[in-house]
């Protein structure tokens, strides 16, 4: 379906809207200037009042302010939900069932788009490769402009009006965004997957299916970059329809990309067709062994545009990350603290661990779980940290006491487990921690859990933590 008939199609509809958050509100201005009727349904009358204040042009707009959203939907030809709802819920499935078209904001960007979709998806990573793509096209890419969009950037429906077909969109989307998508963009990123969010998707089989829309749908002629380091990533790979590019971090192939480390240098190399590209990354300022897989796809994406690898290779080594994402809060007495808030996997937290080999290490970690395995994340950590914190929340208790149970099978742990943080978390945290302070030691937030326990987001919960450590070291050196 194209631009026009997906806005065809929903003419003389009876449109209902599920929720006003961030994910919808550009949606709704949108719609209401295509002089399409909607129905706006939110659990809290705020967002209807601050609706009025803002845009009393539209005054036109129905409110249901209701505890239960979902209810009742058969009043509708056309349902858009928002991203954080299920797919798979019954209310769902009863209205398709009925003949009613339930579709999503990102769906319809697909379908009106005129221009080249880069899309981005994985467990971890996504915000960083997203914004590292955008960096390259933005300075490199001269066709038209480039536009970071979804979870991080702008939303796509301030600016959809502005896009045509020489343009580029980097959106990072979410397993929440693709479950329903059943469309792939021009060039799909897939970063690698491991089991998150399972309390919404049920289980993996589901979240991983969610994934594979990302590539499941593209033409011959798209192409996909697929993170080949890990057995598991053989599922997307052979669900890619469009030119597969693989990349790993050190295993040299055809049609894929790995780095070398040549006596004092890093480089990435790249063989497609008939040529083999290489791009000098020595001295980037973004850290960590891990974040080798989100680097490489990022210059995939800039060869394949016909960026100058020289530009390429400037904004890599430029590059020192996003906030919360292993970002450095400050050095104090030899002591580094890191504030890695938005790893909310096991597996993110054992590539922050990773990230300092031979360095001693202090963990902060703990809070409400999505359903992980976090067995790897206890050894890893009895085996790499000195120290580790536990921040309250409702899964910690559970996670205290496997840490409890594995350390005490090993005979060579020495890592010290240091619980009882109360209110103030934070500094409660860096006071059992300070006595075991050496110069050159690692002091990583890193909480393999989501925050909403006892903070409102990641991004309170890493702003804590950046204050605790500033106003109890900042005045030193």
């Amino acid at each position: 379906m194209n631009g026009s008939s997906a806005l065809q199609a929903l003419q003389g509809k009876r449109i209902g809207i599920l929720g006003y958050g961030l994910n919808n509100a550009n949606l709704v201005l949108w719609l209401l200037r295509q002089g399409l009727s909607l129905t706006v349904r939110d659990k809290e009358a705020t967002a209807q009042e601050k609706f009025k204040q803002e845009h009393p042009e539209f005054a036109e707009v129905v409110w249901e302010i209701m505890p239960d959203i979902t209810e009742n939907l058969n009043t509708f030809d056309v349902v858009f939900r928002s991203p954080g709802m299920p797919y798979f819920q019954p209310a769902f499935e009863k209205a398709v069932q009925a003949g009613i078209t339930v579709t999503s904001q990102t769906k319809l960007f697909f379908q009106l788009a005129p221009c080249e979709i880069i899309g981005v998806t994985g467990s971890k990573g996504k915000g960083t490769t997203s914004t590292l793509i955008a960096n390259i096209l933005t300075t490199g890419y001269t066709r038209g402009k480039t536009y970071l969009a979804g979870n991080i950037g702008l939303d796509p429906f301030s600016f959809i009006d502005d896009l045509n077909e020489e343009d580029l969109v980097v959106l990072e989307l979410s397993s929440f965004q693709l479950t329903d998508l059943h469309m792939s963009p021009q060039v799909a990123v897939m970063l690698h997957v491991t089991p998150e969010h399972l309390d919404h998707h049920g289980d993996f089989a589901k979240y991983r299916e969610a994934k594979r829309q990302l590539v499941a749908h593209q033409r011959p002629s798209d192409l996909a970059i697929i993170n080949a380091e890990y057995p598991d990533m053989g599922y997307y790979l052979s669900s890619a329809n469009g030119h597969v590019l693989r990349y790993t971090r050190k295993t040299p192939q055809r049609e894929a990309a790995w780095v070398e480390h040549l006596d004092t240098k890093e480089v990435v190399f790249v063989q497609s067709g008939n040529s083999l590209e290489s791009i000098d990354i020595t001295g980037r300022q973004l850290k960590g062994e891990h974040n080798v897989e989100n680097i490489v796809p990022a210059i995939l994406v800039g060869l394949h545009h016909r960026v100058s690898p020289t530009i390429i290779q400037q904004e890599v080594v430029a590059f020192k990350g996003l906030d919360h994402r292993l970002s450095l809060v400050g050095t104090y007495n030899g002591v580094s603290f890191y504030d890695d808030g938005i790893a909310t996997t096991p597996e993110s937290a054992i590539a922050a661990l990773e990230a300092f080999p031979g360095q001693r290490i202090h963990l902060l970690i703990g809070g409400k779980s999505g359903g992980q395995d976090y067995t790897l994340l206890v050894h890893a950590a009895l085996e790499r940290a000195v120290s580790v914190s536990f921040i309250p929340g409702s899964d910690t208790p559970a996670l205290e006491k496997l840490f409890k149970k594995v350390a005490k099978s090993r005979t060579d742990c020495e890592c010290l487990l240091l619980a009882g943080a109360k209110e103030p978390i934070m500094e409660t945290i860096l006071s059992g921690i300070h006595p075991h302070l050496q110069p050159g030691d690692i002091v990583i937030l890193s909480p393999a859990a989501k925050s909403f326990d006892h903070f409102k987001d990641y991004k309170e919960r890493s702003a804590k933590f950046i204050h605790a450590v500033t106003d109890r070291y900042g005045s030193q050196s």
